[in-house]
């Protein structure tokens, strides 16, 4: 049998059939907060209005400056499910390496919490600060869906030159 033909379009699909699957199994846990499925869900497609709001939409490359928690998780769920990029930077990454990243990907916004405000507006124009963002606006999320071939991320080697590297990961090669 074909194993591509049964695997989902892309990783935003995947996450959707786990959630059918199991709407109230505890998907996220973070301190004393345990999300299910169906929570983690809704808090998906929260950011993922907060980002289309903020103009991102398929294609378009984003940094995403978080430590490890459910923000990140949630943020870098929104991406695929939209069809964006997901470029990680990583917090403890030097700022020279972590501009350079930014500059390389063309990132069109950098997603941090506020406590690295001055690392953060210094990678990029536009920085939105997953903390400070309110409730999510009623906006129309795009219907284009990625597929196998879309670019689901791009992360940086660190590169045998000095420069850090990109490798772009598709939906289809993480699937």
């Amino acid at each position: 049998p074909d194993v591509a033909a049964s695997l989902p379009a892309h990783l935003g699909d995947a996450f959707a059939r786990i959630v059918r699957s199991h709407p109230d199994r505890p998907a996220l846990v973070e301190g004393g907060r345990t999300l299910s499925y169906a929570g983690l869900h809704e808090a998906v497609e929260a950011a993922c209005r907060t980002l289309v709001a903020a103009g991102i939409g398929p294609g378009d490359h984003v940094g995403v400056h978080l430590a490890s928690s459910a923000d990140l998780v949630v943020v870098t769920l929104a991406l695929f499910r939209l069809g964006a990029v997901y470029v990680p930077l990583d917090p403890e990454y030097p700022q020279q390496r972590l501009r350079h990243m930014v500059e390389d990907s063309g990132a069109a916004l950098v997603v941090a919490h506020a406590a690295q405000r001055e690392r953060a507006a210094s990678l990029c124009d536009r920085v939105l600060y997953w903390d400070e963002r309110g409730a999510a606006p009623e906006v129309a999320l795009p219907a284009t869906v990625p597929t196998h071939a879309s670019v689901a991320y791009l992360f940086y080697t660190s590169g045998s030159t000095g420069q850090p590297k990109g490798v772009m990961v598709s939906h289809g090669n993480v699937l």
